[in-house]
């Protein structure tokens, strides 16, 4: 999903989710489904601005997990992973923390 405030950025948005989980040549696969969300925050040092867009990320999971069979929210890598799991992620990206040499 696109939660950054930037344009590196990609994902789809909100309602380009809704119309893709709506879309029959989606809902009619048989072997295909989407298990969960995952989204990038912006490359940032505010960190209230991380914790909104993981909220926001957060609440679309809420509203659409039960609906959607969703299983996943995937959100947070090395910088801001403790923000990601107080915000819900059930699954983090932590490469840089596990590679990197102190």
């Amino acid at each position: 999903m696109h939660i950054a405030q930037e344009e590196t950025k990609f994902g789809l948005f909100k309602t380009e989710l809704d119309e893709v989980l709506h879309d029959p040549e989606y809902t009619n696969l048989t072997h295909v489904s989407c298990k969960g969300l995952m989204g990038m925050a912006s490359n940032t040092e505010d960190i209230d601005q991380v914790k909104k867009e993981f909220d926001y990320l957060s609440s679309l999971y809420i509203g659409w997990k039960d609906k959607h069979h969703f299983d996943t929210l995937s959100m947070g890598m090395s910088g801001d992973y403790l923000t990601a799991i107080a915000a819900g992620s059930t699954l983090i990206r932590v490469g840089s923390k596990v590679f990197s040499v102190h």
